[in-house]
């Protein structure tokens, strides 16, 4: 994690670009970084996201393939 700033975790339900996986994408404010969590079930990801976050419901308006987000 290279970026300062304030990290917002984004996990997807198996989007587009990793049809086989869970992922969780990091972004600093609005910026998504390259920072990329993967795995085949949504509590492996949780498990693997950096300590002291807390879950925050996703919005109606999301794109179906978010879960949810961690900030």
């Amino acid at each position: 994690m290279n970026e300062s700033g304030i990290s917002l975790w984004v996990i997807y339900d198996h989007p587009f670009d990793f049809p086989q996986a869970f992922v969780a994408r990091r972004y600093v404010i609005d910026r998504p970084t390259a920072d990329i969590i993967q795995g085949h079930t949504l509590e492996a990801v949780r498990e693997k996201l950096p300590a002291g976050l807390a879950r925050i419901e996703r919005d109606p308006k999301d794109d179906p393939k978010i879960v949810e987000m961690w900030l």
